[in-house]
């Protein structure tokens, strides 16, 4: 009966005897805490059994319920104190059983040779111990208290970070905007400045060949005009005539990358002299000049072909001398013992001779046509791959610009949606929290009705509450990496988006990474210089150092260098430390330092230390194949202090390395930046 009545009695949610009973207009009946707590968790007002709705937060107190609850509890401690065996009143507590027991039950074979305190004093030490446990509960709900606080001073902070990334996305990009129109001006003139030296350069070319062509034309002419003339003026004339025939120009060439593929074929006929351009392409014959010249070609064939020393006919072909002789000749002294032919014979021989020669020649006549023609082609079409080539630049352009600004969209669309994941992250890591101190409360304030119990309920309960208090949550901790990565929307945004723009992107060898920035620190927008302003509050977060320290992007080449200005700040530190990012405090460094109007160097192991000269400009270099760290004065390239391989830590993918740097002056450390190439070395 007893049971039955408790079912009735226990809240549907925390399955416990109903603790400030109310009543929802459904007339379904929780605790007060456990309605409030579900209303908190759903974000709206429903009936945790029937889902039902209401407007009204006013949730009235169930009078009767509680009073029948209250009574149903004091029956329940009342009977609690009386053994279940003996009916005798429960006095002692057996440390080996670790339960209440009255004085039969001490006698019992069940506990024979037991241990037996009375159960009044046990309780006092319980009760210590419970106390122990609770306040250990309370410590660990204050760190929760303290740990959602936090985060939710960082989910403030992510929108703050997303409105400074995306100022420094649009401005950037305005700027390359810029670039791009004077860069497109610059282009369009150089390839109009090209337009005219190609241009200049095609007709000394055509030129040349022209003169070539003009000489082998002449050549050709002369050749086939001794092929035509009589055998005897053809033998007398072969030897001059195959040695011109011969010396053919060299064949010709266009010029190397002077056009497109593209072709647009364009032939002209030109006069060998004046060079007189026609287009017809039929020349017209002058009679008269043609009979002229017969006659005079037949005269001189008659004065020809008679030997000059003895009025004979030239019949023979010397071979040793090459020459025409006649019948008389072969018997003098001159031509004692040569070898004679009739020159007829020879003549056709030499003929043939002559002929291949006025074939190579007229080939190769064909080919300076050719190339002249296709001189000439380019010529006309350098102005038509201009304006192809200047469209195309447009065009280009055109692209950059659109990728410029569908770059900038993707990059402010990534800055907020990171903004949205990581405050969804942040929204889940509170709602846990919130759970996690819910659930924790309510073990404390159970713990604590325990405490206040009466003893024999205390005793009783002891063992299941010290276990439920023991079990606490886990330490709270904040998330790693909760905050915007500003080094990636922001850090060398330009170089990464633009690596032509050198005349006006610098390229910082390292970017500070403003989540390990102590709160007093500043950095600059372009986060390559850091000062002590008092004024940059930030909010906690694994990765941020202690004592006005931050790092800067982790070292990944074999050789990082990077110089540092320090001018005249008046207390700064920088080095290399090493370690896990997200642990900064357990991170060891080398470092030299200026502080109190002194010097340190490494960890200040060596204590003060005066350098060869003034500290103006240092620069830091990392060399992980000799595994080393040095320090030098840039301007005066004077080494200051170097370790040995020796003193080099275990790296891996944890344990990294990572420039560091710390200030307490207002006057800002600065990155010198590099000279930007067209390409640089990927790091």
């Amino acid at each position: 009966m007893a049971s039955l009545a408790e079912d009735h009695l226990q809240c549907p949610t925390c399955l416990e005897i109903f603790r400030d009973p109310v009543v929802l207009p459904c007339s379904h009946n929780f605790c007060r805490a456990c309605v409030q707590q579900w209303w908190e968790q759903k974000g709206d007002r429903t009936c945790p059994v029937c889902r039902t709705e209401f407007r009204s937060i006013d949730v009235p107190l169930n009078l009767a319920l509680k009073n029948i609850c209250e009574a149903f509890s004091q029956a329940s401690v009342e009977s609690d104190d009386i053994c279940s065996l003996h009916k005798e009143k429960l006095k002692l507590f057996c440390v080996d059983h670790q339960e209440l027991v009255c004085h039969i039950c001490r006698d019992s074979k069940i506990h024979a040779g037991h241990k037996f305190f009375p159960f009044i004093e046990v309780h006092e030490n319980h009760k210590d111990k419970l106390q122990d446990g609770l306040q250990d509960a309370k410590k660990r709900l204050k760190n929760y208290i303290e740990t959602r606080d936090n985060c939710n001073e960082q989910a403030t902070y992510i929108k703050v970070q997303r409105e400074q990334a995306e100022n420094k996305i649009k401005m950037d990009f305005e700027e390359l905007h810029r670039f791009l129109q004077a860069e497109e001006e610059a282009r369009l003139s150089a390839v109009r400045e090209e337009e005219e030296e190609k241009s200049r350069m095609m007709k000394e070319k055509i030129q040349a060949l022209s003169r070539d062509m003009a000489a082998l034309s002449d050549e050709i002419r002369s050749t086939e005009e001794q092929l035509t003339s009589d055998p005897v003026s053809f033998m007398k004339n072969f030897k001059d005539a195959m040695t011109k025939i011969q010396k053919l120009p060299d064949e010709p060439k266009l010029l190397s990358g002077a056009l497109l593929d593209e072709v647009n074929p364009l032939r002209h006929r030109t006069c060998p002299v004046c060079r007189t351009e026609f287009r017809s392409m039929d020349p017209l014959l002058n009679l008269a000049l043609k009979n002229m010249c017969e006659v005079f070609s037949q005269a001189s064939v008659e004065s020809d072909d008679i030997c000059s020393l003895h009025k004979e006919k030239l019949k023979l072909f010397c071979v040793d001398h090459q020459e025409l002789v006649c019948l008389i000749c072969r018997d003098s002294k001159i031509h004692a013992g040569h070898k004679f032919f009739p020159f007829i014979e020879v003549h056709e021989d030499h003929k043939d001779k002559l002929q291949d020669g006025l074939q190579d020649a007229k080939e190769r006549l064909k080919d300076y046509i050719e190339t002249r023609d296709n001189c000439n082609e380019q010529a006309m079409y350098i102005r038509v791959q201009r304006e192809q080539v200047e469209n195309k630049i447009k065009m280009d352009f055109k692209e950059l610009r659109r990728f410029l600004q569908a770059e900038e969209e993707a990059r402010l669309s990534a800055v907020r949606e990171e903004e949205e994941e990581k405050s969804r992250m942040m929204k889940e890591k509170i709602q846990a929290l919130s759970r996690d101190m819910a659930a924790l409360s309510d073990e404390i304030r159970s713990t604590e009705e325990q405490l206040t119990s009466d003893p024999v309920s205390f005793m009783k309960n002891f063992k299941d509450a010290m276990t439920k208090i023991q079990k606490l949550p886990d330490e709270p901790k904040l998330l790693s990496g909760a905050l915007l990565d500003e080094v990636k929307h922001v850090g060398n945004l330009k170089f990464s988006v633009w690596e032509r723009m050198k005349e006006m992107v610098f390229y910082s060898p390292v970017i500070l990474d403003p989540n390990t920035a102590y709160s007093d620190l500043s950095l600059s927008e372009d986060l390559t210089s850091v000062s002590c302003q008092k004024e940059h509050q930030r909010p906690n977060n694994p990765e941020r150092a202690k004592w006005n320290y931050l790092l800067g992007s982790a070292l990944v080449s074999q050789t990082p260098m990077w110089d540092v200005e320090v001018g005249d700040n008046r207390d700064w530190g920088l080095g290399v430390a090493w370690g896990d990012s997200c642990l900064p405090h357990s991170m060891e460094c080398w470092r030299i330092a200026f502080r109190d109007d002194k010097y340190r160097k490494f960890g200040g192991s060596f204590g003060s230390w005066n350098p060869p000269v003034k500290l103006q400009k240092i620069r830091v270099h990392v060399d992980m194949n000799e595994r080393s760290v040095s320090f030098s004065e840039s301007h005066t390239n004077t080494e200051l202090c170097k370790t040995e391989p020796s003193e080099w830590p275990p790296l891996s993918d944890n344990m990294k390395m990572f420039p560091c740097f710390y200030t307490t002056d207002k006057i800002p450390l600065q990155i010198i930046p590099l000279a930007c190439r067209v390409t640089t070395q990927s790091q």
